[in-house]
């Protein structure tokens, strides 16, 4: 990730369409994260259409207690299209998701789809059995890039072959009480024991303390919907044997790779250090702060209800501030879940011909 990329994200000049509500500062991260570095050209096939990808999306979700229901915009879809073409004739783009204008290729619309996606280098969408929502997120073991497409706000999003806008469709009517949502849902049994996150320019991992590339449990999410950005305070995973060594980041996560935490929506990671048991139940609880989501508002901007930015504002029931009044911090949510690891595939059974083969037998050879 590269800091000098976090500026305002710029709205679409056309068409008109309602206000959208705008993000915080504390809540700015940009979409600027790819899965691989050495290739983001559209992938061969073409054969997944916008329907099917946001429909697996939302299949994933709801089979996670997420709020589901997210539209596509035709325009947000050539969008993308127009961005993965203007970054297969110009694959040696310092950063792919950054269209320079007087590029070949580039246009107004592909840049803005590029700056508020994630992309995937090769791989796309693909309908798998080994998930309950009957398909493979090719973001699945990208994790910055699967929160961001798990975010509880997202509820509007543009897809072509390997990008999927995510940031640009924060949208979503908060709840009226603040609360925090998981991956893998409560009572879940599909997730991975272990997981090797591979996603650029880095993983969660070396921000606390692991190798690129090291092999953990599976990143377990905490996701805040209604709050602002904020920080974990606490956080356990408990297992067959007892309580799992875990390590955390949140929102305010930062290390000498960059800053993590403001690519992150509002919440947190848990990263189980080991590859968890397969087939087991497992217990995770987590508190997470949220932070003040203003500090001070200038008095030609206090209008009630709407606490502004230099470039950004937030609405909604807020506590209204006078220049130099700090506001009171939200009270931090705690959440309890539990879930299963997926079981550990079968061994297939080696049948020797000319004998009788056994029921297990002949059910591996199909």
């Amino acid at each position: 990730m590269v800091p000098d990329l976090l500026e305002p994200r710029e709205r679409r000049p056309d068409p008109p369409r309602a206000p959208r509500q705008r993000i915080p500062r504390g809540l700015l991260w940009m979409s600027i994260l790819t899965i691989g570095l050495a290739a983001c050209a559209p992938a061969a096939s073409a054969a997944v259409t916008a329907g099917q990808a946001i429909g697996w999306l939302n299949a994933q979700r709801a089979v996670n207690d997420l709020p589901a229901g997210i539209s596509d915009d035709a325009e947000w879809n050539e969008g993308c299209r127009l961005h993965m073409q203007w970054y297969a004739k110009n694959p040696k783009a310092s950063n792919p998701h950054i269209e320079t204008p007087g590029t070949a290729g580039y246009t107004t619309l592909g840049a803005f789809a590029g700056a508020h996606a994630v992309l995937a280098a090769g791989t796309d969408w693909t309908g798998s059995r080994s998930y309950p929502w009957d398909a493979a997120d090719p973001w699945e073991f990208a994790p910055i890039h699967l929160m961001q497409l798990l975010a509880p706000e997202l509820s509007l999003s543009g897809f072509a072959p390997t990008c999927m806008i995510t940031s640009g469709g924060y949208e979503r009517t908060p709840p009226a009480e603040p609360e925090l949502l998981t991956y893998p849902g409560n009572g879940t049994s599909f997730i991975y024991p272990a997981e090797q996150a591979n996603e650029w320019p880095f993983t969660p991992a070396p921000f606390v303390g692991l190798k690129q590339g090291a092999t953990t449990g599976p990143y377990l999410f905490v996701l805040g919907w209604g709050t602002s950005s904020g920080r974990l305070t606490s956080a356990s995973l408990t297992g067959p044997s007892g309580a799992v060594q875990v390590r955390t980041v949140d929102n305010s996560t930062t290390g000498p790779l960059g800053d993590l935490g403001s690519y992150m929506p509002p919440g947190g990671m848990l990263i189980p250090l080991k590859a968890l048991a397969p087939g087991k139940r497992y217990t995770a609880t987590a508190t997470f702060a949220p932070s003040p989501a203003v500090i001070e508002v200038p008095p030609a901007a206090a209008e009630p209800g709407v606490i502004s930015f230099p470039s950004y504002e937030v609405t909604g029931n807020l506590q209204e501030l006078s220049p130099g009044e700090s506001q009171t911090a939200p009270p931090a949510l705690s959440v309890t879940w539990s879930f299963r690891t997926a079981a550990a595939p079968r061994r297939p059974t080696k049948c020797r011909r000319g004998r009788t083969r056994s029921r297990s037998c002949r059910s591996t050879e199909k």
